[in-house]
Parts: C-alpha cells; structure tokens; sequence
C-alpha cells in the first residue's frame, strides 16, 4: 500500500512538474516573439557600431533548480548510463529566461541590436558532504545600441 502511495505521489509529481515546464517554454517562446525584432550578436563587432549611437549594458539573471523527479531520474542515469535530457531542459529553459529578461530590459530602453551578448553560469547551493539538489545560476550581459536621437530645432 505504501509503495503505491509512493508511487502515485510521483506520478503526480512529475505530471505536475511537466505541466509547468511546458506552460514556462511556451511563455518563453511568445516573450521572445515580442523581442525578434532585437538583433543579438555574440561577437564584439566594434567595426559596425556606429558613432551616432547610444550604448548602455544590459544584463539579465536567473538561478534554476532541478525538482526531486529530475535528480531521481538523473541518479538512475548516472548509474546505468546515459544522457542528462532532463537538466539540459532545465539549462534550456534557465537561458532563454535570463535572455529574455536582458531583452525586455533593453527593449524598454530602445536598444535595436545587442553587441557581445555573454553568458555565464556558476553551481551554487551545494553543501559539501551533504546532498543538495542542483541549482545554478545563469547570468547573461551585453551592450545595448540605439540610435542617438537629435533634437531638431525650429
């Protein structure tokens, strides 16, 4: 009896969890529909930034943590082989979202393009000698471009 407990509490788990996860993708899809029109250039491309434009940093941050189904899953994996889908989703999705929070911070500014768009990650909350779910934190910066604006005077 209390294996099927078990059991049913983990299938709820992870249907929930799955639930989630589409319904954060399929925000993460229309918000970077609403921001295409912002070009991103991972390069520094110094030779095509003209001089009659505005420049400022934008940055953009989130810290992603697996759900308890994952690191099962994961475990499994890592004992019988094979790959890791399941955290390269959760990277995935922790990307497009720190991307798409730099792209409305610069879309609000008025930025048309971003120059040497970066990405950084870094583990944190791990414990040593204890057993932490993962957690990392993806933090993503460039250099916004708009064209300085002239005041015209009559």
């Amino acid at each position: 009896m209390k294996l099927l407990f078990f059991i049913s509490l983990f299938i709820i788990g992870y249907l929930t969890g799955r639930h989630i996860e589409l319904r954060h993708f399929q925000s993460i899809r229309d918000r970077e529909e609403r921001y295409h029109h912002i070009a991103m250039i991972s390069g520094s491309w110094k030779d095509h930034i003209d001089p009659e434009s505005d420049c400022k940093m934008f940055d953009g941050s989130v810290v992603v943590g697996a759900d308890y189904f994952k690191s099962v899953i994961s475990g499994l994996r890592a004992v019988f082989g094979g790959g890791m889908n399941n955290y390269e989703t959760l990277l995935d999705r922790g990307r497009r979202e720190a991307l798409v929070r730099m792209l409305a911070d610069a879309d609000r500014w008025g930025a048309d393009r971003l120059v040497n768009v970066r990405v950084e990650t870094s583990v944190i909350g791990s414990q040593s000698g204890k057993r932490a779910l993962p957690c990392v934190e993806i933090h993503v910066y460039a250099t916004g471009l708009r064209k300085l604006r002239h005041e015209v005077h009559s």
